[in-house]
């Protein structure tokens, strides 16, 4: 921060020569990592507003700016004398000023009063990640997302809603989901608000793991080919990924009679103390054709696996995956051959891929 000073009064001067080299190291939000510029105006004249946002006292005006720079309303502080001669009282302004230092008033309680606004034309952002300045935030290059790029993409929208809404941006992402303790690769298609593809596998390829290996994620490295398509980011992280925002799950799938795609409506997966229970408000079938696999039961719908077989399903069943309580489902998680039903009967699925869309905003940490 640096300020500058429109006629003040000598005894403040030494003042500011403490502040410029205090402020700089005032704790601030890192949601707004800033350069400010502050003018102190002159004694005896203060801001009066309604939009009042924090009064306080303070042993330093120091603090009061500082106070003001870790708001994002706020544009200025009025400074008056405290109740003992060691104080100030603060009080932050949230409304911005035609200039600095214009309409001003005098100070009612104190002709020791006086006004330090917020220069806006100086305030810039100081932006994370190669993301570029622009107004009072930064816009961020495609993986990156946040007021000052601070953070990794949540899902695949984000980018979208930034504008890389083609399909020439598909490919390999890390994302990292409200809740996520670590980031993860997922493929991202720019289309349709961006959809986000957590799952997709062939038949010839076994995805019969072990719990550890089914909570944790495993098949393609994407990074090496964004092409790949036999993978899986894990039931954990799939947890994350759909407990941030309400999500609808498209289930796509080729089969000997073409292809079909289903979908569900407020997609969830529970953490692993519910053994990853799937959950869903409704379904649609817009090819007419493919029905839903999860209809047989109205659950709990959880998933099993050789190690990790709750239900007894995986020892019936023989393939690991989501199954209700008369161990009713189909097993897509496979070391082989695995079926969905398609229009009254259960067919062969060749491959399938999982597809997110985000329906809400985000479940705000």
């Amino acid at each position: 921060m640096r300020f500058k000073m429109t006629p003040a009064p000598e005894e403040i001067f030494s003042t500011l020569i403490f502040l410029a080299s205090c402020i700089s190291m005032a704790k601030s939000s890192p949601e707004v990592i800033r350069s400010m510029h502050y003018e102190i105006c002159p004694k005896g004249f203060i801001r009066e507003t309604n939009q009042n946002l924090q009064s306080f006292f303070s042993l330093s005006f120091v603090d009061c700016v500082a106070r003001c720079s870790e708001h994002p309303g706020c544009y200025g502080v009025n400074v008056c004398p405290g109740e003992r001669s060691e104080q100030v009282r603060c009080s932050l302004t949230g409304e911005v000023l035609p200039g600095p230092c214009d309409d001003l008033t005098a100070g009612t309680s104190s002709p020791q009063c006086f006004h330090v606004t917020k220069d806006l034309t100086s305030n810039q952002v100081v932006c994370q990640n190669g993301g570029t300045p622009n107004g009072d935030k930064c816009d961020c290059t495609i993986h990156f997302e946040g007021r000052i790029c601070n953070r990794l993409i949540r899902d695949c929208s984000e980018p979208f809603e930034n504008g890389y809404n083609t399909t020439d941006y598909n490919g390999a992402f890390t994302i990292q989901p409200i809740s996520a303790p670590n980031p993860f690769t997922v493929r991202c298609r720019f289309e349709y608000g961006g959809i986000t593809l957590p799952f997709w596998r062939w038949n010839t390829v076994n995805f019969d793991k072990d719990w550890a290996t089914l909570k944790a994620g495993f098949g393609d490295d994407l990074n090496i080919n964004p092409d790949y398509e036999n993978f899986f980011v894990g039931l954990e992280n799939l947890h994350h990924l759909v407990d941030q925002a309400e999500y609808q799950m498209n289930i796509f799938m080729s089969h000997p009679d073409g292809k079909a795609g289903a979908i569900y409506n407020n997609f969830n997966i529970g953490p692993e103390s519910t053994d990853f229970e799937l959950t869903f408000d409704s379904f649609n079938d817009p090819s007419s054709y493919v029905d839903d696999g999860f209809a047989v039961s109205s659950g709990p719908w959880v998933f099993s696996a050789a190690d990790h077989d709750v239900n007894g399903c995986y020892g019936l069943k023989g393939k690991a995956g989501w199954y209700g309580p008369g161990c009713e489902g189909y097993g897509t998680f496979s070391s082989g051959d695995f079926d969905w039903p398609v229009n009254g009967a259960t067919k062969p699925i060749e491959w399938m891929m999982f597809f997110l869309v985000r329906m809400s905003p985000y479940d705000e940490e």
